[in-house]
């Protein structure tokens, strides 16, 4: 009944409608029951998915010659698309074909991102010119217009990728290498482009929308290789895998698909993904969320070199082949590292170092960029303190004058030491000016010291004098940077005019030589020589020079540009050979190394801490980390100033310095200015006394800091590392900086902020770590730090489970008679099932020698080896190696008992010798 009513309604209504003559045609169509539900309906069904389509797809680009690019990425991996553009708008970022975020306004590359290359002709195969997708950067400039790339395994655990923009810079790096080009594997001829996405890039390219178009193909490297290298294409990028490791995105350690490829004249950008996990470098420590600018200056010399550790403790590390100004940002917690270069050179390399382990890629990192250097170890005596003034240098005699005085002060405070360069300033360039007095009190300073058993280490700069004399003249002609050109560029070093040989010329060493060896005969012949202010530095008064024309560059950060001015030489100055000095700037003094450390050993500030740390809590903290960084950069911690140079707050001045000198007994190389000397007028007599008891704790361990540099030397090893690099799946160690370890056996926890008496430590493990000083037990917490007290007079070291450390019991004045004394060894066993043990080494000569082998376990000490050490420890006729000790007096079981052994190795006959500790 209520349908029939309802149908008469309706058809009465039609009626009426229709019967009515007021009704007009559009409203009898628009109050039509089929206009009024079925039209909507067949709408609905037809927008709906459209619009849900247009949704979707409008963070897409279509090219029908490239994949499906999106703009669909999570903000995190945004890569600025318009650096150093103020307030860009989304008409600006649509112009130059890149991504807009409403919401932040921010301008985003695509990824794939549409500014990169491409293989000419669409398919990549060996020897492949790659050409832009467009001809312009999103910055203005034109792109490179042909690129090359090699890709080459250059031992079984390192890779190198080289971008370069003549074929023959290619094939040069190839040939430098021994490597010759090498076929790829790939399937298909191209004409299967539009088929389906093949596996490879499926795996590996997962986080990239599907596309047919996409196409990988493996790199064919040498058969021994731990690493797998792929290229994708049509939009160029690289991966790099284990070869061990189950293809997808997540096991590769290196990829390039992420981000832009630009190559323009003044400006270049390059996206990495390095891993994931932890990812430490550029000579600091984690590097997520920051952004760092590379132009060395008096800010130090930085590394491009990174680490990456994930969270299951496998690691990767990474190098960039480039000598020029650089900005380096690390989006944080993506380990998405953002290269921008401002100078295009011949040749970009990147390097990639499997690991696995994070001792292995630091290794492998290291072994890489000393393979062609002339690196050598000091002398065992600059273990000790190095004394350095560095207030102006009124006259030389008053420097000898100074340096009786400084014998006195360390002579009462019964401190140790061994070095003194007399005066920083004395001869600081290769041909200081010294009349026949200045030499003769140099000569008095060098017997002074030798009849303390102490050394003169003078410092040396790369500069040169412009005294007209016969090495500026020689240089003039052929060999100096120039300006316009045309005319030799005078600076400004240590109040004198200076000229700057071009050390990237070979000339230069051959003008030089004859010259170094009068510096050498005029200074004593020292056994080291310290090089300091390499980058090169200008003191030139920034408000007098010219204030340098930046247009020409299309990106120039604020940190880079002031580098650029301040305290080095104008960025425009150039080489004899007619390129732009700046961009090879960091790669200035190369040269001068190695030419200098041909002929005697160096030591060289290489960071922060050397130069500009100042007196401060911060500028110690600066200095650790610094320290610790280096070690994942291939370097030794570079020298510390102890206290640092500058002026200090008086009050607080005493456990700064304290604290300082804590923090140096496990520095290679440290020095000092004479008034921060304990005994000195700016310490207390309080302090001093805890100042003298770190030098002393610091000489006592000389053997092991040998042994921990000469495995630098030998095997690549760090010196300084967090505590996470050795114990990389414990997580809870990834933060902590306060804290780090000293080679592998010894873990070092700092305080660094004033008023604070102990150290909340992470103690990695389930066996208790022992005190080094007294053997007292500290426990480690799963997941929970250890507070462990530091009084002012105290530092941390905890000897790791199942490791030895040689000891020196009997500190004399100097390192290298404490290194003669007997040896203890200190023992932390590692229990497992009451089967303990431990082990160590000692290492016996310089730059060649051999390693004792020391293991411990309850009942004997088994020395390993012997026949080896005698070769260097018991020449009598070979001085730089008789100062060691062969005589092992005590083993000492930390918490438990000490035995004597009196064993002298000299005297064994057995390569390997047990010793009773029953």
């Amino acid at each position: 009944m209520d349908r029939i009513l309802e149908s008469e309604s309706v058809k009465e209504l039609n009626e009426l409608l229709l019967g009515n003559p007021n009704v007009k045609l559009r409203d009898r169509i628009l109050l039509s029951p089929y206009t009024k539900f079925l039209l909507p309906s067949l709408v609905i069904a037809f927008v709906l998915p459209v619009t849900v389509y247009a949704i979707m797809v409008s963070g897409y680009v279509v090219d029908s010659s490239f994949s499906l690019a999106t703009c669909n990425i999570r903000t995190e991996y945004y890569v600025d698309c318009l650096p150093g553009k103020s307030s860009p708008t989304e008409s600006d970022c649509m112009e130059v074909l890149c991504c807009w975020n409403d919401t932040l306004g921010f301008c985003y590359h695509y990824v794939p991102a549409q500014h990169g290359y491409t293989p000419s002709g669409g398919v990549y195969y060996q020897g492949v010119t790659l050409v832009p997708r467009e001809t312009n950067s999103p910055l203005g400039s034109a792109n490179a217009e042909e690129v090359f790339v090699d890709i080459s395994a250059v031992d079984s655990n390192h890779v190198e990728i080289t971008l370069s923009t003549s074929s023959q810079s290619s094939s040069n790096s190839r040939r430098r290498r021994g490597v010759e080009p090498l076929l790829h594997r790939w399937s298909g001829s191209g004409d299967e482009v539009n088929g389906e996405e093949d596996e490879l890039s499926r795996n590996l390219l997962s986080f990239l929308p599907r596309d047919g178009r996409r196409r990988t193909v493996e790199v064919q490297l040498d058969e021994s290789s731990n690493l797998t290298a792929y290229v994708h294409y049509p939009e160029f990028s690289v991966t790099v895998a284990r070869g061990d490791f189950t293809l997808n995105e997540t096991s590769s350690i290196f990829s390039t698909a992420l981000g832009p490829l630009i190559l323009t004249e003044t400006y270049w950008e390059w996206t990495l993904y390095l891993s994931n996990g932890a990812l430490y470098g550029l000579d600091d420590l984690e590097l997520n969320g920051t952004t760092n600018s590379i132009y060395n200056n008096e800010n130090g010399s930085i590394t491009p070199a990174f680490l990456a550790i994930n969270p299951t403790g496998e690691a990767a590390a990474y190098y960039v082949d480039y000598k020029g100004p650089m900005e380096i940002q690390v989006l944080n917690k993506t380990n998405l590292v953002i290269l921008r270069g401002l100078a295009l050179p011949e040749s970009l390399g990147v390097h990639v170092f499997a690991g696995p382990t994070p001792l292995e890629a630091v290794q492998q990192l290291t072994s890489s960029m000393s393979s062609n250097s002339s690196w050598s170890m000091p002398p065992l005596y600059n273990y000790g303190l190095h004394v350095c003034p560095t207030e102006t240098l009124s006259s030389v005699v008053d420097a000898v004058s100074n340096l009786n005085e400084t014998i006195e002060v360390l002579a009462s405070a019964g401190a140790p030491w061994d070095s003194h360069c007399i005066h920083e300033q004395l001869v600081s360039t290769m041909n200081s000016l010294l009349a026949s007095s200045d030499l003769d009190a140099i000569s008095e300073a060098t017997s002074l010291l030798e009849a303390e058993g102490r050394n003169f280490n003078p410092h040396l700069s790369p500069m040169v004098l412009a005294d007209e004399g016969t090495l500026h003249s020689a240089l003039e002609d052929a060999a100096l940077l120039l300006t316009n050109g045309t005319t030799s560029y005078l600076g400004q070093y240590h109040d004198a005019s200076v000229v700057y040989p071009d050390w990237t010329s070979d000339e230069v060493a051959t003008i030089t030589a004859a010259y170094f060896v009068d510096y050498l005969n005029n200074t004593g012949s020292p056994g080291t020589l310290w090089l300091r202010d390499t980058w090169p530095k200008d003191e030139t008064n920034t408000s007098s020079r010219t204030e340098a024309e930046f247009t020409s560059f299309d990106y120039m950060p604020e940190a880079i540009e002031y580098s650029m001015n301040n305290v080095t030489v104008p960025f425009d100055l150039e080489t004899v050979d007619g390129f732009s000095h700046y961009a090879t700037h960091n790669g200035y003094s190369e040269g001068f190394r190695t030419f200098v450390k041909s002929s005697v050993p160096t030591i060289e500030f290489l960071g922060p801490p050397g130069e500009a740390a100042n007196t401060s809590w911060s500028g110690l903290r600066r200095a650790v980390r610094s320290a610790i960084g280096a070690g994942l950069g291939g370097h030794l911690p570079p020298p510390v100033y102890v206290c640092g140079t500058e002026p200090f707050n008086a009050t607080l001045h005493d456990q700064l310095c304290i604290r300082w000198y804590q923090a140096a007994i496990a520095w290679p190389h440290v020095l000092v200015v004479p008034d921060r000397l304990p005994g000195g007028s700016y310490l207390s007599a309080s302090a001093s006394l805890n100042v003298v008891k770190a030098l002393r704790i610091r000489a006592s361990l000389a053997t092991y800091q040998h042994t921990v540099v000469a495995s630098h030397f030998q095997r690549s090893s760090p010196v300084l590392v967090p505590t996470s690099f050795y114990f990389p799946e414990d997580t809870s160690t990834t933060h902590k900086w306060d804290q780090f370890m000293w080679g592998e056996a010894l873990l070092v926890g700092l305080v660094t902020l004033p008023g604070v008496s102990q150290v909340s430590m992470r103690l990695p493990g389930d066996v208790s770590w022992r005190h080094l000083l007294g053997g007292a037990e500290a426990a480690s917490v799963t997941n929970g730090t250890v507070p462990i007290t530091a009084t002012m007079g105290d530092l941390i070291i905890l000897v790791r489970p199942g490791y030895i450390v040689a000891i020196h019991e009997d500190v004399s004045n100097t390192t290298l008679v404490t290194m003669a004394s007997n040896v203890t060894l200190a023992v932390n066993l590692e229990c497992a099932n009451e089967d303990c043990s431990a082990s160590g080494e000692i290492w016996y000569g310089v730059d060649d020698g051999e390693y004792l082998s020391l293991g411990v376990n309850s009942t004997h000490l088994v020395l390993g080896n012997v026949n080896g050490v005698q070769n260097y420890a018991c020449n009598a006729d070979d001085n730089s190696t008789t100062v060691q000790s062969t005589f092992i007096e005590t083993v000492q079981l930390l918490g438990n008992s000490s035995y004597q052994v009196q064993t002298e190795l000299c005297d064994l006959q057995d390569n390997e010798f047990s010793i009773s500790l029953v």
